[in-house]
């Protein structure tokens, strides 16, 4: 199984992070006398605040870093075992925090993250430069991480933690919480993978994709069907969000809800299931506001559709868009209503709960 490998990028940048603020601690510092002189204590002072401003701004760097390293892992140890976590958070924190992450499905076992998703790791490296060569006591400690979502794709990873450092003149000691935003693009998507067996045997390893000014696409079947061949994924406000998918939940999100449609194969084609993607993976399309009517694309149905099909170069029936089906609300969102290329299906079918 193929998976996109970011392992070398993430710890290649981590490695030149560490060796940045190395370099200007190193090289900021100078020797002090450690006597009661009221100037060499006040330099001293600005010194050890230079380092705390260093290592404050190190430790959101590296927040952005380790989440995504830890993202990535906890994603893919989901797909290799075909399961979801009972609490991905949770397991992503111990990750960060502890250096090590459950098995999905046997939660008993754990495995060593890589240490590039070890945040807290990562973050004693610097405590240890700073007792070593600046003669510097500081220990810093994360206590909680927590993962929300304001937009389709980016999430905000909100670290707390304590930061305490002793001097020969002074100690410090603080509670701190920083947000620092990870952009959730090139990551897989579960969704595409964990599938019950009694729905379908179709699986695919389909990373997130963000599609290319949305408003374009939606204006001719042509380009809509392009975003369903590549599996990428728009804005939509009835889908789950990247949070919801990793925590393998399918409830809607408004403000950050993001679909893709699953191609129409022969594999997965049923007359009562959505090819939306949340909807498909829930087997349910007997409740809500929809329930007595989808739409399925069918571009051949007039001489406009097979014109506009051949100049955009779609292949024949069976593949892409066409085929398609979808509640009403995608059809309005998409603008494409139009009966010259939609086919109005009453489903029936008893819900899945």
């Amino acid at each position: 199984m193929k998976k996109i490998n970011k392992k070398g990028i993430i710890f290649t940048i981590l490695a030149l992070l560490i060796s940045s603020i190395v370099i200007t601690l190193f090289f900021s510092f100078k020797e002090v006398p450690l006597d009661n002189s009221s100037q060499n204590i006040k330099i001293r002072i600005q010194q050890v605040n230079m380092y705390i401003t260093q290592v404050e701004m190190y430790i959101k760097d590296v927040t952005k870093i380790s989440t995504l390293s830890a993202l990535d892992f906890a994603i893919n140890q989901m797909i290799d075992q075909n399961a979801y976590y009972s609490d991905f958070d949770s397991a992503l924190q111990r990750c960060m925090i502890s250096g090590v992450l459950p098995t999905p499905g046997n939660e008993g076992a754990v495995i060593a993250c890589p240490d590039s998703a070890k945040l807290q790791a990562n973050i004693n490296e610097i405590g240890a430069f700073a007792a070593e060569n600046l003669t510097i006591q500081s220990v810093v400690r994360v206590n909680n991480i927590k993962l929300t979502q304001t937009t389709p794709w980016q999430i905000i990873v909100t670290v707390n933690y304590s930061i305490k450092v002793e001097d020969s003149y002074a100690t410090w000691d603080a509670v701190k919480t920083l947000n620092q935003t990870v952009n959730i693009v090139g990551l897989n998507d579960p969704t595409y993978w964990i599938v019950q067996p009694s729905l379908s045997s179709y699986k695919y390893l389909n990373a997130f994709k963000q599609v290319e000014n949305q408003g374009l696409w939606l204006e001719t079947p042509s380009t809509a069907n392009y975003v369903t061949v590549n599996k990428i994924y728009f804005k939509y406000e009835n889908a789950p969000s990247f949070l919801n998918r990793v925590r393998g939940n399918m409830s809607n999100s408004t403000c950050c809800g993001i679909a893709s449609i699953v191609p129409p194969l022969d594999s997965i084609s049923n007359p009562d299931l959505s090819n939306l993607d949340y909807i498909f993976w829930k087997n349910n399309i007997c409740s809500g506001i929809e329930e007595n009517q989808y739409y399925r694309f069918n571009f051949w149905k007039s001489g406009m559709t097979e014109i506009d099909r051949l100049s955009r170069v779609i292949p024949e029936s069976g593949y892409g868009l066409n085929g398609s089906i979808v509640p009403p609300s995608f059809a309005t969102f998409v603008n494409m209503t139009n009966t010259s290329y939609i086919d109005v299906l009453t489903p029936t079918c008893t819900p899945i709960i």
